[in-house]
């Protein structure tokens, strides 16, 4: 089972609001990872382990939002992140708005809200 599938069945099962609501509580022990960490109550690994699960929840977010308008905002921050560190950006480096219609993104497709 490829992973895209995997992220999809589990929007499937436990629904877009859930998923939402994971991610949020995903991110927050992220962050009190990083808070503890630089305390030194916890390990390198602890926040490795954290980082992770942001970034299974996130790709479940590009699912359900559209992994192409996401995939296009964040070519455009870079862009911009680009051009805040001075680096000469190309004229065909430009990027989408991030506005695009992604027929995969599950909102669009009618699901739940």
């Amino acid at each position: 089972m490829e992973n895209q599938e995997l992220l999809a069945r589990a929007i499937e099962k436990w629904g877009i609001e859930a998923q939402q609501k994971q991610v949020i509580e995903e991110c927050s022990e992220l962050i009190t990872a990083i808070l503890h960490r630089q305390r030194g109550k916890c390990t390198d690994a602890d926040v490795v382990t954290e980082i992770a699960d942001v970034s299974i929840m996130c790709e479940q977010m590009k699912l359900i939002y559209g992994a192409r308008r996401v995939d296009a905002e964040i070519q455009r921050k870079l862009h911009r992140l680009k051009e805040r560190l001075g680096y000469v950006v190309e004229a065909d480096d430009t990027t989408h708005s991030g506005h695009l219609h992604d027929e995969t993104s599950v909102l669009q497709k009618g699901g739940e809200k």
